[in-house]
């Protein structure tokens, strides 16, 4: 091998493909990256990544130590041109490393026993739409951590009750789904890192999916998407799909009706908000009381030991004239708000309390749904509207 580049190319390609890089393992080439001329791949058997780099020379192929080389390379000026060469100088399974006033000897791993994750190069690819990765990173929040229901460990490619396709992730507890107008069938399910590594990169320009066929037939309940490939500038992206059915997340969405109660709140001001009300160690929930024009967030401590309460001048409720309480998962609620961006104002809707609460921006393009938590103090809520000329809370069933 023989790889002549800059630091800063290496150190690019590197931070691309490292998310495909095992920490650690029983397997010590999974903690390596292979190099193929100008080519950088790293693999730990269920997600792949390629990079390409730039450089003046480049040829032969290597298995060398990420993490081992990534310091070194990342401690070097970008501009820094250095070499990677193997040969009888740097001795059996040795690369040296070369730069001005620097010569490192790395361990190299057989070329032979790296891994590839390789999907049929006939497989059909397809466009991928602007605003994908975007789609992505808003409801990635909602990814289960629950082992034990493992297809909820990632974001599902699904479609909404209009058949918009959409991605989907929930955790039980908080929904979202955000459109990407990407049409695949199937319901593939996109896992974690695979969905961390698209949301470090920039949009992809297209993707495919290999499925496999059960039973018989040509719908889609017999195709089940097993791999996908995302292709960018340089880059390639292949990762294994979680093997697992992606529950019918369309019968957890309450369907709205115009007289049902509703909370606009300033996405701004809320956050703003919810992050001072949390500044100490609060319990989780988060109350939002309204009485005529008064809206209010306020919390307390599990011991009461402090209370704190704000009032919310954007905000706003319809449909509730006799008062308004929410009582929610204050992070849960953050993370809506976070990932309701760039949207001014959200909606909190719901059919009454304890019911599931549909969260809505501006546009129609994001839709999150909120489990609400059991409120334990509604005489701290009625305290808090007081405070700023609210009127006496009325209990809602």
């Amino acid at each position: 091998m023989h790889i002549e580049t800059t630091a800063g190319e290496l150190r690019k390609a590197l931070k691309i493909v490292e998310p495909a890089v095992v920490t650690r393992s029983a397997l010590p080439i999974l903690s390596t990256v292979l190099f193929d001329g100008a080519t950088v791949t790293g693999c730990d058997m269920n997600l792949q990544i390629r990079a390409d780099f730039a450089a003046t020379k480049a040829s032969g192929k290597a298995a060398l130590q990420f993490f081992q080389l990534k310091r070194i390379v990342s401690a070097l000026p970008m501009a820094e041109s250095l070499c990677l060469a193997s040969g009888s100088k740097s001795g059996a399974g040795r690369v040296t490393l070369t730069f001005s006033g620097g010569c490192y000897d790395l361990l190299s791993m057989p070329h032979a026993d790296f891994p590839a994750l390789a999907t049929p190069p006939a497989v059909e690819e397809i466009p991928v739409p602007d605003g994908f990765t975007r789609s992505l990173k808003a409801v990635r929040a909602f990814i289960s951590t629950e082992e034990t229901r493992y297809y909820l460990n990632g974001i599902c490619l699904s479609k909404n009750e209009r058949g918009v396709p959409v991605a989907v992730a929930t955790d039980g507890h908080r929904l979202g789904a955000h459109e990407t107008g990407l049409d695949v069938a199937g319901n593939p399910i996109l896992p974690h890192m695979t969905v961390a590594a698209l949301c470090a990169l920039p949009n992809p320009t297209h993707c495919a999916f290999v499925v496999r066929r059960e039973g018989k037939g040509g719908d889609d309940k017999a195709s089940v998407p097993t791999w996908s490939r995302f292709r960018f500038p340089g880059i390639e992206l292949v990762s294994k799909l979680i093997d697992g059915t992606f529950p019918d997340w369309k019968r957890v969405v309450p369907n709205i009706e115009a007289d049902h109660p509703k909370m606009t709140l300033d996405r701004v001001e809320t956050l703003a908000a919810l992050r001072r009300l949390s500044s100490s160690p609060l319990n989780k929930s988060v109350m939002l009381a309204a009485e005529g024009n008064i809206v209010v967030a306020c919390r307390t401590s599990a011991d009461e030991d402090m209370r704190g309460s704000e009032r919310l001048a954007g905000a706003s409720v319809e449909n509730w004239p006799g008062g308004f309480l929410f009582c929610f998962n204050g992070s849960y609620l953050r993370d809506l708000l976070i990932g309701h961006r760039p949207s001014e104002t959200v909606t909190l809707t719901g059919q009454s309390r304890g019911a599931p609460c549909v969260v809505t921006g501006a546009g129609n393009d994001y839709v999150t749904v909120l489990m609400p938590m059991r409120s334990e103090d509604e005489t701290f809520a009625r305290h808090s509207l007081g405070l700023f000329g609210g009127g006496k809370l009325s209990a809602v069933a």
